[in-house]
């Protein structure tokens, strides 16, 4: 495991993983719900309706926790976890994809990313640099990360990566990954490898139902320790009849 996601691991523990899988697929399911093709919709409406929605429930997250703070709420959306800013972009819609060749559609927000960490990656020998690239690279200094899932119209939400973005393509996307990290996938498209299901829940309490007596029964239990009471009394007052009557 790299020291990346040794840090990744640590900063998005399994609640915050439950609560951004949770945001996202109500996300896709708002979207699902009004993505209508024979209204004239396509692959465009689909993603700009998605991500409008991703924005809204992750807001709403913000709302409801400290640990993730909305840093930008404009069309350059923004939001802080334990010291990463990170963007939410859909990335492709195939799961039978490599994940290394697919990136965001977006040319103006997400580019900024991988520009803020190409200045932050580590290079293993910094005094040789071929062609003004190397091979290998330390990016566990890079704190700008993307929100990266994949899904679709028919199969809904798929995939969702935590992913290190450091370079910039000619045509002014992000053109390349550092570290690419899945942090969950659905159980119909992997059978369940770090499925909702598998991220830990809060220990269930359990709770003993009361007995609860019927009133028959009740009284059918008073009976029974009253008659052995009333039997005694009547054999004293016969007792005392005879003694009465001898004298």
């Amino acid at each position: 495991m790299s020291k990346t996601v040794q840090q990744l691991e640590s900063a998005f523990p399994s609640e915050i993983i439950r609560c951004l899988v949770e945001a996202l697929t109500e996300a896709y399911e708002v979207t699902d719900e009004r993505y209508a093709p024979h209204y004239g919709h396509d692959a465009m409406t689909f993603g700009l309706m998605l991500y409008k929605s991703k924005v809204y429930f992750l807001k709403n997250l913000a709302e409801q926790y400290k640990w993730i703070r909305i840093i930008n709420h404009g069309a350059c959306f923004r939001f802080e976890i334990n010291g990463y800013t990170l963007a939410t972009h859909r990335i492709g819609d195939s799961v039978n994809e490599d994940v290394a060749g697919l990136f965001p559609g977006n040319k103006t927000a997400a580019p900024k990313l991988a520009a803020n960490n190409k200045k932050q990656l580590v290079l293993p020998f910094p005094d040789v640099v071929i062609q003004g690239e190397a091979d290998e690279y330390d990016d566990s200094g890079c704190r700008n990360l993307i929100l990266a899932d994949i899904g679709n119209p028919d199969d809904g939400f798929c995939m969702l990566y935590l992913n290190v973005p450091i370079d910039v393509s000619p045509d002014g996307r992000v053109g390349k990954w550092g570290t690419t990290h899945l942090i969950w996938s659905s159980d119909e498209m992997l059978g369940g490898v770090r499925s909702l299901n598998d991220i830990d829940r809060a220990p269930e309490e359990t709770v003993v139902p009361p007995t609860i007596t019927l009133r028959e029964e009740v009284e059918d239990q008073e009976e029974t320790i009253a008659r052995p009471a009333m039997e005694l009394r009547e054999d004293n007052e016969a007792e005392d009849k005879k003694r009465n009557e001898s004298k």
